[in-house]
């Protein structure tokens, strides 16, 4: 059986967790808050980074690798299940890179602001990309739409949002094309029994 090491605050796990379960796949996870998470995380991931598949003697870091690795063996029963996650469609990776651009900007600086770091600099520079791709989403040339069946970026975009409302990393009352697109996505099967709790 795969086991997966991570949280459930990550979006990341949350995003392959969510890929597993739509293809109907066995996976344990392991919290890497526990003892038996950091040591198999500390033995498998020499960044120490989250989330990590184990399937036997392959290790997989990083959500990216996963999901692809996840869509070349069980490509039928995702598009079954409403997903498309061909990486050679470029304008769902433009948008992945959108959605995990703004949300690692938003878990730095929610982690440099739990640290005490002074609003100014690196931290203050965080928080203009967020609201900048926030707004280049909702109001930009091409306002974000949800539908499916869903894409890479569609998904990263769908944990992303999730996320800085868990986190009160952003105010989508101010982004009405984000607003929507969230509700949708809460609205779907995929995101249910997924949401990130402490």
């Amino acid at each position: 059986m795969m086991k997966l090491l991570g949280t459930t605050t990550s979006p990341y796990v949350r995003k392959v967790r969510i890929v597993a379960r739509a293809a109907n796949l066995p996976l344990t996870m392991l919290d890497t808050r526990s003892e038996e998470g950091a040591a198999l995380l500390a033995r498998h991931a020499p960044l120490g980074k989250i989330p990590v598949l184990l399937d036997g003697d392959r290790v997989l870091p990083d959500s990216s690798v996963i999901v692809g690795w996840l869509w070349q063996r069980h490509e039928a029963a995702l598009r079954a299940a409403g997903l498309d996650l061909d990486p050679a469609h470029l304008e769902q990776r433009e948008l992945q890179v959108l959605a995990e651009g703004v949300l690692d900007a938003a878990i730095n600086r929610f982690y440099l602001r739990r640290d005490n770091f002074e609003e100014r600099g690196y931290l203050a520079r965080q928080t203009e990309r967020i609201d900048t791709t926030l707004a280049h989403l909702d109001h930009g040339p091409t306002p974000v739409k949800y539908a499916r069946p869903l894409g890479l970026g569609a998904l990263s975009l769908a944990v992303a949002l999730d996320w800085l409302v868990f986190r009160a990393q952003a105010d989508l009352a101010k982004y009405p094309a984000l607003t929507a697109f969230r509700t949708a996505w809460l609205a779907d099967p995929l995101a249910a029994g997924s949401e990130p709790v402490v």
